[in-house]
């Protein structure tokens, strides 16, 4: 078995980056970002042993190779993210909240239905 290693040659063009159907936001929180991954294809799954979870690559497993099918750390996926998707985190930006774009505009002087 090889487990995972592929050779002091292997070059980091190698690396399967799945596509990101829905674009992240470079100061979104991490929430609405990871919510997009999931739409694309990312999965979160139980992990095993000393592993609580983890974060697996589209068309991939949690067999397959550690931090390349997919990721036991939050710190590695919001890594992958800020390195392949543009994400630059939301402690990036500096105003204090994040306001998702809204589809629809609101008008200010429509009345507040509770």
């Amino acid at each position: 078995k090889h487990y995972g290693w592929k050779g002091e040659d292997a070059k980091a063009s190698d690396e399967y980056i799945p596509e990101q159907k829905y674009p992240i936001d470079p100061y979104e929180p991490w929430i609405y970002a990871w919510k997009k991954m999931i739409k694309s294809g990312w999965r979160w799954k139980r992990g095993n042993g000393l592993i609580d979870y983890c974060w697996v690559k589209p068309g991939k497993t949690k067999f397959g190779i550690q931090g390349e099918d997919y990721f036991v750390k939050e710190n590695e996926i919001q890594d992958f993210a800020k390195k392949h998707y543009g994400w630059k985190g939301e402690d990036a930006k500096a105003s204090d909240e994040y306001i998702p774009e809204q589809k629809y505009p609101i008008d200010p002087y429509e009345p507040w239905i509770y």
